[in-house]
């Protein structure tokens, strides 16, 4: 990895003439990494940002998907930007420790950025794009970037029963996108559907507050051996639910009382400003089901209009190096430094890829190796383009290839630390 300031020289002596203006829309972690690389090519770059400042989904406002005692699933060594290292500890960080470090870059690598702008409309016009915002500006682009994130539309699932309960006992059936922290939950029976990270980490602050806590999920996974069957209890998959008896089910025909349910079930894909490029079109941006997004080439590049791109929409990755290998893809793209393979290969590739991954929400869940191998795919054919201008993400080596291999073993025992801190705090009330 080059010193920061070789880096910079690289970026400053690529840049000449603009090659075009390019809308982002979103100012988050991924929108500031696609930016770094499309300015460092010489792009005009406008970010158009629906909050009132930097840092995307780690701004904290106590009521969307960033709760108040989050911290990271990665380790700060393998989060950080190219050339951009965290201050201090290189292990797990805080929200509040994230969220400073994403916006001393959003402010080092960002230029022309619209805050408190939300974008209604997203028009295609015979050699450009026009953008209206909610209060009906107009704005113009050669290229679009989406990077608002896939943290806005919660996705649950149906289970028979569920809209009964929400009429017979409303405020019970949530989502964790409304989670903020444990304190409503204290001596409730809670039902957490879904064992991801997020179900994880919200069960266990619950298990501050209350126990136990049911965990049910559909598959197999390496945290079921954190469950103790007594505090934390690993449930099969939610079936049913009895509204008037407060009674849940499960696949293998167990039952439990519960006063809450809580849905940790992931984020449906939506971007209502793009409809032109969804519904009704032969190659669709978004599945119909909202689960995945169709017709990227290397899950980037919109197959049948190179001037539309989609940055950090993915999920089990690291996100920020994944933000700086997608862009430095889309600045050459858009450059012309890199063309696509004819559409015909592309969808059979994508054809592919879901044969093997699926149709719906595990398309996106990658993890390692798949994001790993993945990035390294982006750098080559970044390699592959005939000018060295411009900036390149960084390639793992060695030691944060290892770092990424053993981090789902590393963070079960941070998990195991929590619950016995849960279990602690919840004796001591």
């Amino acid at each position: 990895m080059g010193s920061s300031q070789s880096t910079e020289a690289t970026e400053r002596a690529s840049k000449s003439q603009p090659k075009g203006k390019v809308a982002i829309i979103g100012g988050g972690p991924g929108g500031a990494g696609v930016s770094r690389a499309l300015v460092a090519r010489g792009f005009d770059v406008d970010i158009f940002e629906s909050q009132d400042g930097f840092g995307g989904v780690w701004k904290y406002t106590g009521r969307g998907p960033m709760y108040r005692d989050l911290d990271t699933n990665i380790v700060a060594k393998l989060m950080e930007y190219k050339d951009f290292p965290f201050k201090g500890s290189q292990g797990y960080r805080d929200r509040e420790d994230v969220y400073e470090y994403v916006v001393e870059y959003s402010k080092k690598y960002t230029t022309n950025v619209h805050f408190n702008t939300t974008i209604a409309n997203v028009l295609k016009d015979e050699n450009s794009w026009r953008l209206i915002d909610i209060k009906g500006k107009e704005y113009e682009a050669d290229f679009i970037v989406l990077a608002a994130g896939h943290y806005n539309v919660p996705f649950t699932p149906e289970i028979e029963g569920i809209e009964e309960w929400r009429k017979v006992h409303p405020g019970t059936v949530l989502h964790s996108r409304t989670f903020d922290n444990p304190d409503v939950f204290e001596n409730k029976k809670v039902v957490v559907v879904g064992n991801g990270a997020s179900g994880l980490d919200v069960a266990i602050q619950i298990l501050s507050v209350t126990a136990p806590v049911s965990v049910c999920r559909r598959h197999e996974a390496p945290s079921d051996v954190l469950f103790d069957g007594e505090n934390m209890v690993l449930k099969p998959e939610l079936i049913k639910v009895d509204a008037q008896t407060q009674t849940v089910y499960y696949q293998d025909g167990s039952s439990d009382p519960a006063d809450v349910i809580l849905f940790c079930t992931g984020y449906l894909y939506e971007f209502p400003f793009l409809r032109e490029f969804s519904d009704g079109q032969k190659y669709p941006l978004l599945h119909p089901r909202r689960q995945r997004l169709c017709n990227l080439y290397e899950r980037t590049i919109y197959l049948t209009d190179p001037t539309l791109a989609v940055v950090g929409m993915d999920k089990q990755i690291v996100p920020m190096p994944v933000s700086e290998a997608q862009g430095a893809v889309i600045a050459r793209v858009f450059a012309k430094d890199l063309t696509l393979p004819p559409l015909a290969e592309m969808v059979e590739l994508e054809r592919r890829a879901v044969e093997v991954r699926g149709d719906g929400q595990s398309y996106h869940n990658l993890g390692y190796p798949n994001d790993a191998e993945w990035m390294a795919k982006l750098d080559e054919w970044v390699d592959t383009a005939p000018t060295e201008r411009g900036f390149t993400a960084e390639k793992w080596d060695s030691e944060k290839l290892d770092l990424r291999k053993h981090s789902s073993k590393t963070k079960l025992g941070e998990f195991r630390h929590k619950i016995d801190q849960s279990n602690r705090k919840r004796l001591q009330k």
